[in-house]
């Protein structure tokens, strides 16, 4: 790491374990989606991508920033 500080370490190790397990996700919802593009079936696609990310990831990151700012 750049840094020594232990509160940037700390939280710089958190931030990480939130990027693998988004990968972890992201990676599920690609290999979904080609697959179901594959069948042809782009509609399907098309509701659980919105739902996913505007409807579920949207207000849930509105509500993680809130709390993380109001706390610091």
């Amino acid at each position: 790491m750049y840094n020594c500080n232990p509160a940037v370490v700390a939280m710089a190790s958190q931030l990480m374990l939130l990027a693998a397990i988004y990968q972890i996700s992201d990676s599920v919802q690609v290999i979904g989606s080609s697959v179901l593009c594959d069948y042809k079936d782009t509609r399907a696609i098309f509701f659980i991508t919105i739902i996913a990310y505007w409807i579920l990831s949207l207000p849930c990151s509105q509500v993680a920033s809130r709390s993380v700012l109001s706390s610091a």
